[in-house]
């Protein structure tokens, strides 16, 4: 009888050991596949944040060139209304050398971005005296 208890008492031992070793093993196989998901997820973060990067700066661009080509549709309308308009500062002073862009910018400051007009007053006063058209054409004041 004790042969009996010792027996199964053995092959209890032996079973324990055999499932201890099968869960190491399936716990080194899981571990070795987490690693494997987290190098995946790296990746896939990296590739995704330049991505991210890459759509703000064409949003980015898309803005700048909207409000560029704004400006440029207002420019061209005060051209057409006020003979005197020649354009913005900053495309007037271009530089024929590019290392004196910084320059040239530097020397205009602020006032870079202005518009540069022959007959400055003239078109103060005409774009009052065109504001106010409208003004009275949208009151319906006028009917001109």
């Amino acid at each position: 009888m004790l042969n009996l208890f010792s027996s199964c008492y053995l092959q209890s031992i032996q079973k324990t050991r055999d499932d201890l070793k099968s869960s190491k093993e399936e716990l080194q196989s899981v571990q070795k596949s987490v690693q494997e998901d987290q190098a995946t997820r790296a990746t896939i973060d990296k590739e995704l944040e330049t991505i991210n990067h890459t759509l703000r700066d064409a949003r980015d661009d898309k803005r700048k060139n909207d409000h560029e080509a704004r400006l440029e549709d207002a420019i061209s309308s005060l051209k057409r209304y006020f003979p005197g308009v020649k354009g913005r500062l900053v495309k007037l002073c271009q530089p024929t050398m590019k290392r004196y862009d910084l320059a040239v910018t530097v020397a205009g400051g602020k006032d870079m971005v202005s518009l540069f007009s022959m007959t400055l007053l003239l078109l103060i006063g005409g774009m009052k005296a065109h504001v106010y058209h409208f003004t009275l054409n949208f009151s319906g004041r006028c009917c001109r």
